[in-house]
């Protein structure tokens, strides 16, 4: 008599672990979605620049990508690297006024098939307030 109530608390006890572990497994995958939904809207402002369409110039595109970066984080309530956008001729001009390479970096694919060098000319250009006032809340690293 003992060995089967033993063996019957034993199933009782594997059961109640199952249900536990399942209710574990399912709110840890529900809690993940979340997770990925927010990432996902906190990000969507980065890839809008991505996916800007290009320009006939790399300062042009340089420009779609800040614009479509620009309207996505103030739809979100996110942070800019600048304080203001210029307007495209302010941008445009002052972006026409810097090297050819570091026009290039910052045309956001092209910063990212090129990091090691453009990593470096963007925070020159951020610093230097070249082309636009940096905000002084997003880091420059």
């Amino acid at each position: 008599m003992n060995t089967k109530r033993i063996a019957a608390v034993l199933v009782v006890v594997a059961a109640a672990l199952a249900i536990v572990l399942w209710q574990r497994k399912r709110a840890t995958r529900a809690s993940g979605e979340v997770a990925n939904k927010a990432l996902d809207y906190r990000l969507s402002p980065v890839l809008s620049a991505y996916q800007a369409p290009e320009g006939s110039t790399p300062c042009e595109t340089a420009y779609n990508a800040c614009a479509a970066l620009d309207r996505g984080a103030k739809e979100r309530g996110g942070p800019t690297p600048w304080k203001v956008l210029p307007d495209r001729a302010t941008f445009l001009a002052r972006c026409a006024a810097l090297p050819v390479q570091d026009q290039q970096c910052l045309q956001p694919r092209y910063a990212a098939e090129h990091h090691e060098p453009c990593e470096a000319a963007v925070r020159r250009i951020r610093k230097t307030n070249a082309v636009f006032e940096s905000n002084p809340s997003v880091p420059l690293d």
